[in-house]
Formats: C-alpha cells, sequence, structure tokens
C-alpha cells in the first residue's frame, strides 16, 4: 500500500550497512539510507524519511495479532442469611433461624460483684434459695457441662445442677447439719459449688479478657470470689452475658433467658 505524500519520520538508534530502526507502530522495517556528510558515530541518531518506493522497506517481523478470547463463566446462586436487626451488637451467625453472637462485653464486667438487684432481684432470692439452680443455667448458657467443662454433653447442665443441689438439700433437711454425716454431705456440696463457679469464673474471664483483681492471673481471684461471694459471684455471670434489661430472666428456661435471646457463640 502506497504511503501518503506526508513523509513519516523515525528516529535511527544505529548506523549499518542496512539499519534496522524501530518505528513507532509495528511492523519492523530494513531499508537502506544515506549517511549525512561527516559520518555518524556509534550512539548518535538522526532522522530520514520514510522511503518513496514501499519495494525499498522490507518488513522485518510483523507482530502476532491475536484475538481476544472470551470466556463464559455460568453464574452462581450465593444466598446469603438475612442480617439480624442492629442491636448495637455485632452479629455473628445464624443458625437454626435463631443469632448467635457474643453479646458480652470484652475487658470488663458488665456489672459490678455486689450489684446482685441493680435491675431484677429475681435472680439473686432464685441464687439464695438454690444457688444450683441458677448457676446451671448459666453454665448451660454457656455451654459448659455439670464438671465446668465446655463440650458437647451441655444440654442437660442446668438439670443435672439443679438435681444434685436439690437432693443435698433435702438430705442435709432430713439429717440436719449436726451430724457427721450431714457434716461431710454439706461440705461436699459447698466444695462442689465452689470447684463449678470457679470454673465457669475462670472461663468467663478467659471468653471477655476480663484480668482479675488480685493474685494475678491464676485462678486465686475467681476461687476466692466463688467461695466467699458465691451467690453475687454466679448473680454477675448470669447479668455479664446479656442487659438484663432487654432480656429479662425466666426461671422456666434452662438458659435463664427467653427464646429470642441470642446465644454465646
Amino acid at each position: 500500500m502506497r504511503q501518503n505524500s506526508t513523509p513519516s519520520y523515525f528516529r535511527i538508534a544505529r548506523m549499518r550497512a542496512l539499519i534496522l530502526f524501530r518505528t513507532l507502530c509495528p511492523p519492523k522495517l530494513q531499508f537502506t539510507v544515506t549517511v549525512p556528510e561527516g559520518g555518524v558515530k556509534e550512539g548518535e541518531t538522526f532522522e530520514v524519511p520514510y522511503p518513496e518506493d514501499d519495494d525499498d522497506a522490507v518488513a522485518v517481523a510483523e507482530p502476532a495479532m491475536v484475538e481476544p478470547s472470551v470466556v463464559e463463566v455460568d453464574p452462581i446462586d450465593i444466598q446469603l442469611p438475612a442480617a439480624p436487626a442492629n442491636t448495637g451488637l455485632s452479629p455473628m451467625q445464624m443458625e437454626g433461624g435463631r443469632v448467635k453472637e457474643n453479646t458480652g462485653i470484652t475487658g470488663r464486667w458488665r456489672t459490678d460483684l455486689c450489684s446482685c438487684c441493680e435491675t431484677c432481684c429475681c435472680p439473686f432470692w432464685i441464687g439464695c434459695c438454690c444457688s444450683g439452680v441458677l448457676l446451671g443455667q448459666v453454665m448451660q448458657r454457656f455451654k459448659l457441662d455439670a464438671c465446668g467443662r465446655p463440650g458437647s454433653s451441655y444440654e442437660s447442665t442446668c438439670m443435672v445442677v439443679s438435681i444434685i443441689t436439690v437432693v443435698f438439700n433435702v438430705i442435709l433437711f432430713v439429717l440436719g447439719n449436726t451430724s457427721r454425716i450431714g457434716t461431710v454431705i454439706w461440705l461436699a456440696l459447698i466444695i462442689y459449688l465452689t470447684i463449678i463457679t470457679t470454673m465457669t469464673r475462670i472461663g468467663f474471664r478467659r471468653k471477655y479478657n476480663i484480668p482479675a483483681k488480685c493474685c494475678g492471673e491464676s485462678c486465686m481471684d475467681d476461687c476466692c470470689c466463688s467461695f466467699w461471694c458465691g451467690i453475687c459471684v454466679i448473680c454477675q455471670l448470669h447479668r455479664h452475658t446479656h442487659d438484663e434489661r432487654e432480656y429479662p430472666y425466666e426461671l422456666s428456661s434452662n438458659t435463664g433467658l427467653g427464646s429470642n435471646a441470642p446465644e454465646i457463640v
């Protein structure tokens, strides 16, 4: 094809007998040019017009033209669960249509140790009359078994702890605390409740990154609080996972909460 009358200029990088030059656009060509008077040195550049006759220009290489390929991908339908209502807390996941989220406060307790009757006094009186019932509800809510260990056998924790507490109290009522057997049973019940309360409190502090008030990060802080202020500790654990003003206490529930309360992840 004949070029238009206006010559196209190209910059020459190096002179040889036949000069290979790079055009601004492909293809690459070779043609003979006349060196200016005085010659040129290696590395110098000069401009020459495009040859009038296309026959003088020889194509060296022509870039391959690659047709772009189009890959068809079948669309994938991804169904995401509906987002839970905004409660001011970060949602975690859905399970069986029920929202599961971590509702506890991190870094500190939601209520003080002695704030047993801050909102509702029902948990406090349940703890006074039969602390095993309230403790069992908190343990099952926190997915602990009757020995205070996390595991899959937590669904009957409230019933087991409640039965143990009620049976021991009935035996103590029949035998009395003055008898030797009654004293042994009373001590066994106190030791059992102290151990599982301590283990539950340790689990709470680790999950919510709550520092101990004394004795470093050992279990002594949890053990002392559970032994000397057991009812207050259980009430504090009960109130920490959920806001009691939004999710009031329910005695008939295995977790002490209504069915609308989110589970702990």
